[in-house]
């Protein structure tokens, strides 16, 4: 199965006989430069042997390293050198597709968790705004030399500011029920969200 968590991205190749054309490539470039500098006779004739087997020793050492940088039919290229005759043929577009679609599960997965984080404070502070402002706007709270005998004509203030009290505290109760299940909605929001992201990419 392809390797979609790679942590950096790799050299997509056509084919093995691709892979197997650049190495002879390089081989065959590294024995023409030998050839070139031996040419002259200039320099020992017999150095030549070892500067050519030290030369293809260099060069396998390169290709071994350069495995883990590779990609074939869609998966590391070390996965498909174990089982080359089990590998079906691979859609890079579908396999950019995939990709695309992973980045945004991410991102939505990042989304969704700052906002069960923070939509509940939000609304919290919303509801207790909304309540402030109205206690501010109804209550009128007595004059600190006004005579006692004046309670009465203000009674029906009074229980106002008792009522809006009431209120206040129904709404933090109610305030409270939200916060406790906005997690468990915002979780299934994001299970059916995966699940049309998953029934999407099966196709038609």
């Amino acid at each position: 199965m392809a390797d979609f968590t790679d942590t950096h991205p790799r050299i997509p190749l056509d084919s093995e006989q691709n892979w197997q054309k650049i190495q002879d490539t390089i081989t065959q470039s590294l024995l023409q430069t030998i050839e070139s500098k031996f040419a002259s006779g200039e320099l020992d004739p017999g150095l030549k042997a070892y500067v050519t087997e030290r030369t293809m020793q260099w060069k396998d050492q390169l290709v071994h390293n350069a495995i883990p940088n590779l990609r074939l039919n869609g998966m590391p290229y070390e996965e498909y050198l174990e089982s080359p005759e089990n590998t079906e043929p691979f859609d890079e577009s579908l396999d950019r597709k995939i990709r695309s679609l992973a980045a945004e599960k991410e991102l939505i997965q990042v989304q969704v968790a700052e906002r069960r984080a923070k939509t509940p404070k939000a609304i919290r502070a919303l509801m207790e705004d909304l309540v402030r402002r109205q206690i501010a706007g109804e209550w009128v709270p007595l004059e600190e030399d006004q005579a006692m005998d004046g309670v009465e004509e203000n009674k029906d203030l009074i229980l106002n500011k008792e009522e809006i009290v009431r209120t206040f505290d129904s709404a933090l109760h109610t305030l409270s029920s939200i916060n406790k299940n906005l997690p468990n909605q915002l979780s299934r929001t994001a299970q059916a969200q995966q699940v049309a992201e998953d029934m999407a990419l099966l196709g038609p």
